[in-house]
């Protein structure tokens, strides 16, 4: 027979030292499940509120219900700086096509706010090559003047695959599309900012 020795907790209660691993797992399991569901149901109602932001911070350990409801936020997302921070953050942590979508979308939308269509274009960034990193300051034009063609390497960390994995055709497609920007869009800025990812990334590649 196993024998557990106890040790003593706060007011005096005595719990085994050594718990079952099985039973330890199923109870991280439950907090999960319990995180994510109360984390997708927050993004769900795109109200602005503390427990939207938790939720973002909370839908990357979640599975294909995290991946739907980023999609979803990304149809109508946050206007703010901080939020659109904590979206970017969120949907880089995953490689499914529904975000990249949804994200290429709003990227392309010219009825979209400038800063939002930079925020969507860094994702579509990650999905063209998720071996970049690209920080909203690298696509100021400043950055973009004295830096041109420089691409930061990330830690090439390419996102949980959901169900609909990127593939090579899904890479490309968010490639065609950043350059759809940088030769067509009205927005200097934008078109500026996708140039200047078209030719890192491009240049990226003919290094292999």
């Amino acid at each position: 027979m196993r024998c557990h020795l106890p040790f003593l907790l706060g007011a005096g209660l005595l719990v085994p030292a050594v718990l079952d691993a099985q039973i330890l797992t199923e109870l991280a399991n439950r907090n999960l499940r319990w995180d994510c569901a109360q984390a997708v149901a927050s993004l769900q109602t795109g109200h602005m509120t503390p427990e939207f932001d938790w939720a973002l911070s909370t839908v990357p350990r979640c599975g294909d219900d995290g991946i739907e409801v980023l999609a979803k936020v990304w149809r109508n997302p946050p206007r703010d700086t901080a939020r659109l921070e904590r979206l970017v953050s969120a949907s880089t942590q995953f490689a499914d096509r529904r975000i990249l979508a949804s994200v290429a979308a709003i990227a392309l939308s010219e009825r979209e706010p400038t800063l939002v269509r930079l925020e969507a274009l860094r994702v579509v960034a990650f999905y063209a090559n998720p071996a970049l990193y690209i920080s909203l300051g690298q696509l100021d034009p400043s950055w973009i003047a004295e830096a041109p063609g420089f691409l930061q390497r990330g830690d090439g960390f390419a996102g949980k695959e959901g169900s609909q994995p990127i593939d090579t055709e899904a890479r490309e497609r968010a490639l065609e599309a950043i350059r759809l920007l940088a030769e067509e869009d009205k927005d200097e800025r934008v078109r500026m900012a996708a140039a200047y990812l078209v030719t890192g990334i491009e240049s990226l590649r003919s290094r292999r």
